[in-house]
């Protein structure tokens, strides 16, 4: 098994090598006409700093394997951008020489060979598992596709490369016989709670334990990492959010009276509350008889306040809690103090989504959406602990990826 990881982390290698040597041979061919690219000393700086961008992204591109293809390629696309905005960034302040024809170049192949790789260094294999019908491998047979097929009686009738069964059931003697019988044979052998956290991007909370949960680790560093890294693209990215929190006070106030900010006490991290601000989208009376969730077509929202909500304009105003500690740009979306209250009672290990920083947006709401009530809010809560289990920058990126996609979109609002 080493020796195929080794095979494969080799030839994608050098596919990143063979794309750096091609594109410097093409940005150089096309912008310079001139194959001595290391020629002339004015452009050696320039040239030096695109080489470090390309190997950054294409290095870095090797540690999204476990994603799906398309996943992967949002976040190569992702990474290259990131990358080039940071040699764009160095240009400027080193005052270096610089070529926007080649930048445009070599951004657009940095991009498609990247991405080509990615295809084309993906497992060629279609793997095939047989489930054994217990528990949760009965609901992952449900999800369908070729790549499994649910075990009627404890035998072998084909070839597989691995057999899933549910360890947290109780399994019969027969069932018992046929998995020691298959271990012998050195067929793989998964357990179905792993398997379905993978395929569905939630965990299952039928199973869940408090010994389980708790082992739940956040990396201190990462933590500490992230928090500065967002401060830092706040600061940065302050003048576009001035500009639409300005548009946002102009938008309310033309149809509403009354201040054009809302303060709700959350629920933050270690269930301690905080105060988080956000744009007005309703009447000033919305919560006269008490704390509400949204509905479809809510009769509370102000004429443009779906708008605002719609394209996440009014969550502006919690990029102020990011910068005081309150809160995350990624993480679960804090709730009212009062419904966190109703749903501890009612949903168990709901409390364990405040081991983490709240955030604006998260993995629950790129994929599952706005959730409203217990039953969706139980759901909520499997994507929420799959964060906090996996959390980590791979997996940020791929909620940043997906939140552009929202915003644009609007999923999910109400």
């Amino acid at each position: 098994m080493k020796n195929k990881i080794d095979s494969s982390m080799i030839k994608a290698l050098v596919w990143i090598l063979g794309g750096l040597i091609i594109t410097l041979f093409v940005c150089n061919f096309f912008v310079y006409h001139d194959l001595i690219f290391w020629r002339y000393i004015y452009r050696r700086t320039f040239l030096s700093l695109t080489v470090l961008a390309y190997l950054a992204a294409g290095l870095l591109s090797l540690k999204i394997k476990r994603f799906s293809f398309r996943e992967q390629l949002s976040i190569a696309i992702f990474l290259v951008t990131i990358i080039m905005a940071v040699l764009l960034s160095a240009i400027a302040i080193g005052r270096v020489y610089y070529s926007r024809k080649y930048l445009v170049i070599f951004y657009l192949i940095s991009v498609v060979w990247i991405g080509l790789g990615l295809f084309l260094y993906r497992n060629p294999k279609s793997m095939f598992y047989l489930i054994c019908p217990i528990g949760l491998g009965t609901e992952l047979a449900k999800k369908g596709g070729r790549h499994w097929e649910l075990l009627e009686h404890p035998e072998m009738h084909r070839h597989c490369d691995g057999i899933i069964i549910d360890y947290h059931e109780k399994i019969s003697p027969e069932w018992m016989r046929f998995i020691a019988n298959v271990s012998l044979t050195n067929i793989p052998i998964y357990h179905a709670a792993t398997v379905y956290e993978k395929v569905t991007g939630r965990i299952s909370l039928k199973h869940l334990s408090d010994g389980v949960v708790s082992g739940f680790k956040i990396p201190k560093f990462y933590f500490a990492f992230k928090h500065f890294a967002e401060c830092v693209a706040i600061i940065i990215f302050s003048p576009v959010f001035l500009l639409l929190s300005l548009f946002a006070v102009i938008l309310i106030k033309a149809n509403s009276k009354g201040s054009p900010f809302f303060i709700q006490e959350r629920m933050g991290r270690g269930g301690k509350p905080f105060r988080m601000y956000k744009f007005r989208t309703m009447i000033t009376e919305s919560e006269a008889q008490g704390a509400k969730f949204t509905v479809d077509n809510d009769s509370r929202i102000i004429p443009m306040g779906k708008f605002l909500r719609k394209f996440r304009i009014d969550e502006l105003p919690q990029l102020v809690n990011v910068l005081k500690g309150d809160m995350s740009l990624i993480g679960p979306r804090p709730e009212q103090v009062t419904f966190v209250r109703e749903f501890e009672k009612e949903i168990p290990f709901y409390a364990y989504r405040h081991l983490t920083s709240p955030g604006i947006t998260g993995w629950a709401q790129v994929v599952q959406g706005y959730a409203a009530g217990v039953e969706e809010t139980e759901e909520k809560l499997s994507y929420d602990l799959y964060y906090i289990k996996y959390m980590g920058f791979w997996l940020d990126v791929l909620i940043v990826m997906k939140t552009l996609k929202t915003i644009l979109t609007g999923f999910g609002s109400k």
